[in-house]
């Protein structure tokens, strides 16, 4: 009987706070992934327009990446979990 309570017992729900972490982690990644796309494109564009849409694009994003790091500080979202994106 052991092995089917195994089988057949419900998974445990994350917590409100597990999940709000989880999602500052993503955004993180994402935000991160997406400024390092913006600094690529700062860094093959030569024309004066493109080259400030791409400014403004990294100065939005840092700020973005910023304010996530104010809120997993807040969130106490564990410091490993960023060190591993």
């Amino acid at each position: 009987m052991p092995i089917l309570t195994f089988l057949f017992r419900k998974k445990k729900e994350p917590s409100a706070a597990m999940r709000r972490q989880q999602e500052l982690l993503a955004d993180l990644r994402d935000t991160k992934c997406r400024l390092d796309a913006a600094r690529n494109f700062f860094e093959s564009v030569s024309d004066p327009d493109l080259v400030s849409a791409a400014v403004y694009q990294i100065d939005a994003l840092q700020a973005q990446y910023c304010y996530l790091l104010i809120q997993a500080k807040k969130h106490k979202v564990d410091a490993q979990s960023l060190l591993r994106q």
